[in-house]
């Protein structure tokens, strides 16, 4: 496993013992494999390796023998500690559970969050990339080489001021930045621990921030994924968009306008929608349900029809819109999806809408009726 020590910390070979230290730093929260939890095996190995190599270049003995040989004798009576032994000597216990509180994730879970209502996302990209484009489903922050985290935060608070609700804080860069993203990303859940001193309306927000989240791939991965989501637009200019539910399926509200210009963003086609709603905007196939937003409807002959309209606008790559009275109606019309059509149980489709929409309000979808003779007793569908 050996290797090139001095590539593995991604120094030169005449690298004094500080810069040896900033490397290992950063290198060891990059390749943390509780930060690293959709290719954990991988980065157990690439930890492995930036643990050993900083244990051999870190002490003078031996690394004067690995300079002068160009490996370490493991023949000798020196044995490698385990990796996790070296990083919490190196940061301390709490540190561990730094690396822990950080999560990758995926853009779709990003793309999910409210607009406005509890979360930002801070760009580590240089000044002049993120000025070229950003991911604008939220507000947006660089932060380019400012490292003290309180002062970039009270920066923040005073142009826009901190968001309200408990929520993720997101972090997001790119392969240039990968090592300082993770530093950001560990700094910042090190601060809902531990208090700024003296600033107390950061300090409330950061207590409220239950996780920190890294986009997994970066800007890149997040504009590939909803490219007509990253580029240049004024915070006055930011429109609320439907929840992502799988591929080519959304979850709308009445907080998300219908435009031809909205719905281009998203490239629906395809929409679900009462038959109290009479727009009509070319382009779109719409299929008009006859229920009222009311508790007491029946809704089975809504769902089978839905189900067989969703299906039949994927076969042709179709991109669906279910917005049916508000979103928790919508809901209930997702959930019929992801039982009959997913073969998911009600208990799975609903931990997956609570992590896609968690502010449904489950009372309007129709529980009951999900759960009792509609499941029981399906229709036979058409799924091709």
């Amino acid at each position: 496993m050996e290797g090139n020590y001095y590539a593995v910390l991604d120094v030169e070979p005449s690298a004094t013992p500080q810069q040896i230290r900033q490397a290992y730093r950063s290198r060891a929260l990059q390749t943390h494999p509780d930060r690293n939890l959709w290719r954990r095996e991988a980065a157990e190995d690439e930890f492995k390796r930036v643990s050993e190599a900083y244990e051999v270049l870190s002490d003078p003995t031996r690394r004067a023998e690995y300079d002068g040989c160009g490996r370490f004798d493991r023949g000798s009576a020196f044995t490698f500690r385990t990796p996790a032994e070296v990083f919490c000597e190196f940061f301390g216990e709490d540190e561990q559970e730094v690396a822990a509180g950080v999560s990758s994730v995926e853009p779709e879970l990003v793309f999910n969050l409210p607009l406005f209502e509890s979360y930002f996302v801070i760009d580590t990209r240089s000044a002049e990339l993120y000025e070229t484009g950003r991911i604008t489903t939220s507000m947006s922050f660089p932060w380019d080489g400012d490292r003290d985290l309180a002062a970039f935060l009270m920066r923040v608070d005073a142009e826009y001021g901190m968001p309200e609700r408990r929520s993720p804080i997101v972090v997001v860069g790119d392969e240039l930045s990968a090592a300082f993203t993770a530093e950001t990303a560990a700094r910042l859940f090190a601060a809902t621990r531990q208090a700024l001193t003296g600033h107390e309306g950061i300090n409330r927000f950061l207590s409220r921030a239950k996780a920190v989240w890294v986009v997994r791939g970066g800007v890149a991965a997040f504009q590939q994924r909803f490219p007509s989501l990253c580029g240049l637009v004024a915070a006055g200019n930011m429109e609320p968009t439907p929840h992502w539910v799988a591929p080519n399926l959304f979850l709308g509200s009445r907080a998300v306008p219908h435009t031809a210009a909205s719905l281009m963003r998203f490239g629906v086609t395809h929409m679900i929608v009462s038959s109290e709603c009479k727009e009509i905007i070319p382009g779109v196939s719409y299929l008009r349900c006859a229920v009222k937003d009311e508790d007491d409807q029946d809704m089975a002959a809504c769902w089978e029809d839905c189900l067989q309209f969703i299906l039949a606008a994927h076969s042709v790559g179709g991109v669906v819109l279910v917005s049916l009275h508000g979103r928790s109606r919508s809901a209930s019309v997702v959930m019929a999806w992801l039982v009959r059509v997913c073969n998911l149980t009600t208990e799975a489709a609903a931990r997956i809408l609570k992590e896609v929409c968690p502010h449904i309000d489950w009372r309007l979808s129709f529980p009951d009726q999900l759960t009792q003779g509609w499941i029981q007793n399906p229709k036979r569908l058409k799924v091709s």
